[in-house]
C-alpha cells in the first residue's frame, strides 16, 4: 500500500512498510548531476539472446557520476535475491552508494536497500529518460555487443559481454574520470 507525501512542493510516493527515512522511495525527482562517485548507482535490465533464440537478462549497473560499468550481469532469469547479492559485491570493492536510481522494484531490493541504508529512487516504469545516466550504456552495450555478437552459449555471453564492460570502462573516455 502506497501514499503520496508533499514535501517542498514536491510529491513524493512513499510505502507504509518503510519507516526508516533513509529507504524513501522518490518519484518525479530531475535527474540531478552528482559531484563524486559512488553517491548513486542506476540499474536497468536489458535483455538478449543466444545463439538457440534462448533469451538472457542482463543487469546493467552505472555510477551515475563517472558513468562507469560497474557490472553486467548475465543468466537466464535474474531474481531479486541476485540482485542483491550482485549489489553486495559491487559495495564489497567501493562502498555502498548513497541511493540507487532503477524502475525495477522488487521485495529483495527493498529489503536490502533498508538493511545497507541505500535510498531507493523509483522511476516511473518504461520512461527512459529518469533513468539517463544509465541509457548511454545501455544504448552502447546494445548496439555494439548484444546486436553485434553472436553468443553460442550462455558461458559465452557472459565471458564476451565481460570484455566488452572491460573495453568500455579502460579504453573509452568516462565523463567524470578525465
Amino acid at each position: 500500500m502506497s501514499n503520496d507525501r508533499s514535501i517542498g512542493g514536491k510529491t513524493f510516493r512513499l510505502r507504509e512498510a518503510e519507516s526508516n527515512a533513509d529507504c524513501v522511495y522518490l518519484e518525479g525527482q530531475p535527474l540531478m548531476l552528482r559531484e563524486a562517485s559512488n553517491q548513486t548507482w542506476s540499474m536497468d535490465f536489458v535483455m538478449g539472446a543466444l545463439a538457440c533464440s534462448q533469451r538472457i537478462k542482463c543487469l546493467t549497473i552505472v555510477d551515475d557520476f563517472s558513468n562507469e560499468c560497474l557490472d553486467i550481469s548475465v543468466a537466464n532469469g535474474i531474481s531479486g535475491e541476485q540482485v542483491a547479492r550482485t549489489l553486495d559485491a559491487i559495495a564489497a570493492l567501493r562502498g555502498y552508494p548513497q541511493a540507487i536510481r532503477t524502475d525495477q522494484g522488487p521485495e529483495a531490493l527493498d529489503q536490502w536497500a533498508y538493511a545497507n541504508r541505500v535510498q531507493l529512487k523509483l522511476i516511473q516504469p518504461g520512461n527512459p529518460t529518469r533513468i539517463g545516466f544509465i541509457e548511454s550504456v545501455i544504448r552502447r552495450f546494445r548496439d555494439e555487443c548484444l546486436r553485434e555478437l553472436w553468443f553460442q552459449d550462455l558461458a559465452g555471453a557472459k565471458e564476451i559481454i565481460g570484455k566488452w564492460r572491460r573495453d568500455y570502462n579502460d579504453n573509452r573516455p568516462l565523463s567524470a574520470l578525465n
